[in-house]
């Protein structure tokens, strides 16, 4: 099995345990405070594993740490023998960890 049917039946699994659905996107990677023309550039490469985290994320059938080791797990199944891509896959698992730091430690942490 490819890695993309993988991706997809991985993608319908959670949409069928969670009932989470997504609507059709080509560009899940990324925030929307990034430009579009980045967030289209790596959702070329990695958006099934951008929606699957999506899913994992909006469901919280898992915690957020869990989800964004798939995430990276996924990525680098995406990114294959490209080191190049393994390294984007790298950089965007840390930026959402370094978001997830600041939106649930840092912020809860010092609320007012």
């Amino acid at each position: 099995m490819n890695v993309d049917d993988f991706l997809d039946q991985e993608l319908e699994r959670l949409e069928l345990v969670t009932g989470v659905l997504l609507p059709e996107c080509e560009c899940y990677c990324g925030t929307p405070m990034m430009p579009k023309w980045i967030r289209s550039v790596i959702s070329v490469k990695f958006n099934k594993s951008c929606k699957i985290h999506d899913v994992y994320y909006e469901s919280l059938i898992i915690d957020n740490e869990d989800a964004d080791l798939i995430f990276l797990e996924h990525m680098k199944l995406q990114a294959g023998k490209s080191v190049y891509w393994k390294c984007v896959a790298y950089i965007m698992f840390l930026a959402v960890r370094i978001v997830q730091f600041f939106n649930r430690d840092f912020f809860n942490y010092h609320k007012l």
